[in-house]
């Protein structure tokens, strides 16, 4: 398992390797969260395509979603492109995304997800805005 952190200029990209277990994952988000600049980050990209496997249950994302509720607080300008292939990581991100305080959208590679952060916005939304936003979506569009 590895978990690697690369900043840019506006944001960060999260790389994910291997088998991923729920302990490597919060190490990740104090990582992020505990780092001076996370109060300027505006994007984040949850790459995902070279996970063999997550081996998270639906609760441990439930404690991923209140870590994301709380760091909400102190950033709501955050947006969350994850990239996946698998069905499995596929649905995982999905689940997340039902609960984030954050927009989150799931793209297939990651010149698609930098394609969004690119033309995004990066005002802040408020909380209820974005929950709202993040109930439902496939492909980097909301399904309506």
């Amino acid at each position: 398992m590895a978990i690697s952190l690369e900043w840019e200029p506006h944001g960060a990209v999260r790389i994910y390797n291997g088998t991923i277990h729920i302990d490597g994952i919060v190490d990740a988000i104090a990582q992020l969260q505990n780092d001076p600049r996370f109060d300027r980050l505006r994007y984040l990209i949850e790459d995902f395509s070279a996970v063999d496997s997550l081996a998270i249950s639906e609760s441990e994302v439930d404690l991923i979603v209140a870590h994301a509720i709380g760091a909400a607080y102190s950033n709501p300008h955050i947006r969350v492109a994850a990239v996946a292939t698998s069905e499995q990581t596929r649905q995982l991100v999905r689940q997340f995304a039902k609960d984030s305080p954050y927009i989150v959208r799931l793209f297939g590679d990651t010149e698609a997800a930098r394609q969004w952060i690119s033309g995004g916005e990066t005002s802040p939304v408020p909380l209820e805005i974005q929950l709202q936003a993040s109930v439902e979506f496939e492909e980097g569009r909301p399904v309506r």
